[in-house]
């Protein structure tokens, strides 16, 4: 921005899809070259920025100005919309009015309908193990971040969080370490010590997760009973220090 007091502290994405920035828009900046009360600092006057795309190919995304009113058939559609803001307040509304709706939540292969039905106390075994095998990447992707956030696990929920590892999708293995990282276990050492060998080094994203993973399973003192090959010692060296 030209203007010299523009200060941008914070944007969203809104339902109607366009980008609102809040701007403090003030004169001084600067935490410590200026006083806290200094008579420069304006406390009372702010932005908020509207951004549009205007291209030639631009496309509305329309989105409802009542949720509150709208009927399930129209939450159930919103949490197929392209607006990730659509997605979530559809979400909310749903958790919101009760589990009457379960049945027609089940039909939508979305990643939101396994966050409300597990809001609601309605994500079985057998949905949760159809997602997490499901053709789409989505669902096998946050089917094990559902398991991430879950206190204990059963030991179905083991092996579903374990299998994720040997998917094709590298963004469906960093899920499953990221939950075995949370759930330490001797168990899962030797799972994330192999995909730790398989992971290529460009992939740092999933090279860094893994390590992490592998650094929570030494917190437990089983780990350091259990021997591995040689080639499994320099991993854990590796990230031994981390403990």
């Amino acid at each position: 921005c030209k203007d010299r007091w523009f200060r941008p502290v914070d944007v969203k994405l809104g339902p109607d899809g366009a980008l609102y920035v809040a701007d403090s828009y003030n004169r001084i900046i600067g935490h410590y070259e200026v006083p806290l009360l200094h008579p420069g600092r304006d406390r009372e006057r702010g932005r908020i920025w509207r951004i549009v795309y205007k291209g030639a190919d631009a496309k509305a995304t329309p989105a409802r100005g009542d949720w509150a009113n709208a009927s399930v058939e129209n939450l159930v559609s919103d949490l197929s919309h392209p607006n990730i803001a659509v997605r979530h307040t559809a979400t909310h509304e749903l958790v919101k009015r009760g589990g009457k709706e379960v049945a027609a939540i089940r039909e939508v292969r979305r990643p939101e309908m396994l966050y409300v039905l597990d809001r609601l106390g309605e994500l079985g075994e057998e949905t949760l193990k159809r997602a997490a095998s499901d053709k789409s990447e989505l669902l096998r992707i946050h089917s094990r971040r559902i398991l991430a956030d879950r206190s204990k696990w059963a030991e179905w929920e083991r092996s579903l969080a374990v299998a994720g590892l040997q998917d094709d999708s590298p963004h469906v293995q960093r899920a499953s370490a990221e939950a075995l990282g949370l759930h330490p276990d001797v168990a899962h050492l030797s799972p994330l010590l192999a995909l730790r060998h398989r992971v290529p080094e460009t992939d740092t994203h999933l090279l860094h997760t893994v390590r992490l993973a592998l650094r929570n399973q030494l917190r437990t003192s089983e780990a350091w009973k259990v021997m591995t090959a040689k080639k499994d010692r320099a991993v854990l060296a590796d990230v031994a220090l981390g403990v």
